[in-house]
């Protein structure tokens, strides 16, 4: 349910309308086969290969279908017993990308914190890896140039 659209009728007072509806955005599904396969130690690298993205553009939310990233996005998590765990993520075309993580839970999997600020903007990503089934969650949120905009992505690790 939007906010209610004003417009101006011939008497200057303004006049409720509906929010007019819009087509939701065509439904794309992608499946893939997979098999629960447990994972521990101390490094673990997961495979990202479609990521659904929404934003604000101007005054228009857009909800992106997932798109596949042509090569996948591989990220490796080290030093995951420590208190200052690692990640190194390795996508084509792009410089190699390293942060420190904040460790913010290890009940059931691991949850994993990356912040900061960047030339256009702030941003924030979680990694959320399940031990017992050898999936990760990664959700970014990122403010670019004023829009905010988030993603994310469920991954195959190793």
């Amino acid at each position: 349910m939007g906010l209610p659209q004003f417009t101006h009728s011939q008497s200057a007072k303004p006049t409720k309308r509906p929010p007019q509806a819009q087509s939701p955005p065509l439904n794309k599904t992608i499946s893939e086969s997979w098999e629960p396969s447990p994972i521990k130690g101390e490094e673990i690298t997961c495979k990202f290969e479609y990521v659904s993205t929404s934003g604000l553009n101007r005054q228009v939310i857009e909800h992106g279908a997932p798109e596949h990233q042509g090569e996948a996005i591989i990220m490796t998590f080290a030093a995951l017993s420590t208190e200052s765990p690692r990640m190194k993520g390795l996508t084509v075309g792009a410089p190699v990308h390293e942060a420190e993580l904040l460790k913010l839970s290890s009940n059931g999997g691991i949850m994993l914190l990356e912040g900061g600020a960047g030339p256009l903007g702030e941003n924030i990503s979680i990694y959320q890896i399940n031990t017992k089934t050898g999936l990760a969650v990664w959700t970014k949120n990122y403010i670019i140039l004023g829009f905010p905009r988030g993603s994310v992505s469920i991954g195959k690790c190793w």
